[in-house]
């Protein structure tokens, strides 16, 4: 993705955030504003830190568009209940990451002309590749 040059020849700059357990909402917070950018979205596909619902409560609240993943078939987000009609357009849940994540950042990116966004992830990431 750090690659990629979409059509209008915006370069999409990354900022991937791995979350660790002892991680809190601040210093998460710190990692994906960091160096003064505000991203156009965020791909959330962390799952087994305690942080993970936080993560998706704070997604909610700042009105950030996120595409967010969860492990168990039909679970859904939990966080996501009961979204406005607004919510609705800006936070999708879609079920396992697997090989979807570049695809996904790079349609969104060209369809939108986005040109920040934000990867979340947990160690949990690593055990589905």
């Amino acid at each position: 993705m750090n690659q990629y040059k979409s059509p209008n020849n915006n370069q999409i700059k990354v900022n991937e955030v791995v979350i660790g357990e002892e991680d809190t909402a601040d210093k998460v917070c710190q990692q994906i504003f960091k160096d003064n950018l505000t991203p156009t979205y965020m791909i959330d596909v962390t799952e087994v830190s305690q942080i993970s619902p936080i993560l998706k409560n704070m997604a909610r609240e700042m009105g950030i568009p996120t595409i967010s993943t969860t492990y168990r078939l039909g679970s859904g987000i939990v966080n996501w209940r009961n979204l406005d009609d607004i919510e609705k357009q800006i936070l999708i849940h879609i079920n396992q990451p697997g090989d979807i994540i570049p695809q996904m950042a790079k349609d969104i990116a060209v369809h939108y002309n986005y040109q920040t966004i934000v990867i979340l992830y947990d160690q949990s990431f690593r055990e589905f590749f």
